[in-house]
Order: structure tokens, then sequence, then C-alpha cells
């Protein structure tokens, strides 16, 4: 992996884990971050939101990220969801939120493995 991926992964990583505390303290919104170039899609109804030059597809992606899900209006984050690559993918467990089948990470439609972690 070169260390170009390497930086991208730990940027995102951490601007999720950023976002998530200002979230709770600053009242941050999908309004917000998509006045600042954030893309965020609704599957289920839930805004999932990524940062700007993310792309949502897997082929040639990033092996994990992990992006922001807020409530139905938009106004109140309710975590991340973590993304793995198919190739890295290994039947991890997803307590929160198992696929009812399988127990872990759900496939996405965007090529992901995907496994919600709220904040209670």
């Amino acid at each position: 992996m070169s260390i170009k991926v390497c930086t991208a992964i730990v940027a995102v990583s951490c601007a999720a884990l950023a976002f998530g505390t200002a979230a709770s303290a600053d009242g941050l919104t999908v309004t917000q971050l998509q006045a600042n170039g954030w893309t965020c899609p609704t599957p289920g109804g839930l805004p999932h939101c990524r940062p700007p030059g993310l792309a949502a597809g897997a082929a040639g992606g990033l092996p994990k990220i992990s992006i922001l899900v807020f409530d139905p209006t938009g106004t109140r984050l309710l975590g991340t969801e973590h993304l793995v690559r198919p190739d890295l993918y290994n039947g991890q467990p997803c307590p929160q939120d198992p696929d009812p089948l399988t127990g872990g990470y759900t496939l996405l439609g965007n090529g992901y493995y995907g496994c919600h972690h709220f904040t209670p």
C-alpha cells in the first residue's frame, strides 16, 4: 500500500472522529458539511456524509473508509459507518448493525461492505 493511500486513510478516519466530537458539541449539520463540499446521499433515509474527493465506489477506492451518518433531519450525528473493500473483508462481525443473514458487515451497492457504529 502506498504512503499516499495510507495518509488518506488516516486523514479520513481522523476527520470522521474529529467531526463526530464536534458534531455533538457544536451542532454540526448535513447542510454545513454540504456547504463545505461534502457529499451526503441518503440511503435508508439517513444522510451518509463523505468528505470532498472521496469516491463512493470501490473500484480504485480506499481500502477502508469511515463516513458520518446523521438522523433523517440532518441535524444530529448518529455516528459513523465503517466501509471495507470486498478484497479486505474477512467476515468481521458488526455488533450494532449486523447483516440479518450473516451477522457481519452488509454488502452495499457501492461495492463496499459496511457497518454502522452509532453512539448511544
